[in-house]
């Protein structure tokens, strides 16, 4: 007597475990093999058309469609969190290597960050690879005044090449 539908699916325990095989990558004959205890003396020619009639039904391609659906969301969602963990790390890194003044060492991991987050990519073109990158810079008020301040000095630099007296700007 052959076993039970799942009420959910309707697939057997074989097509739900030929399903899963094939969702996590086994080829059709490899799973049909393994969720129908298929003999090793079973001659490929039987088995190849019986693992794709299966593959195609209705229910079990929906199943394998579900269940690759599922398994890539599984891997987004870990990737998700393996990037906020090595933006996280690379903070420590940049922290560490500051606190010690190991600039190449904190810049490494400014550039990781960078990559990681999307405000920097790397582009290759034929002779080499080239960071690009694209900050949006939001002013501190510590910052905003030593820009400006560089500002006028590059200006009072300029007016003293020129001849003018710095006391006009």
């Amino acid at each position: 007597m052959a076993a039970p539908a799942d009420p959910v699916t309707g697939l057997t325990p074989q097509q739900e475990a030929f399903a899963q095989a094939v969702a996590s990558g086994l080829s059709l004959f490899a799973a049909y093999h393994q969720a129908y205890n298929v003999s090793p003396d079973t001659l490929p020619n039987s088995v190849y058309p019986s693992a794709s009639l299966l593959a195609s039904s209705p229910k079990v391609a929906l199943r394998i469609k579900t269940l690759r659906a599922d398994l890539q969301a599984a891997v987004a969602e870990k990737r998700v969190w393996d990037a906020l963990r090595m933006i996280d790390e690379a903070e420590v890194n940049l922290t560490g290597a500051r606190a010690d003044h190991e600039w190449a060492s904190a810049n490494g991991s400014l550039a990781l960050i960078g990559r990681v987050t999307g405000l920097t990519e790397q582009k290759s073109s034929g002779g080499g690879t080239v960071a690009i990158t694209k900050v949006t810079v939001v002013l501190s008020s510590r910052v905003e005044p030593l820009i400006l301040e560089g500002t006028v000095i590059e200006e009072r630099e300029a007016l003293e090449a020129g001849g003018q007296d710095s006391e006009d700007v």
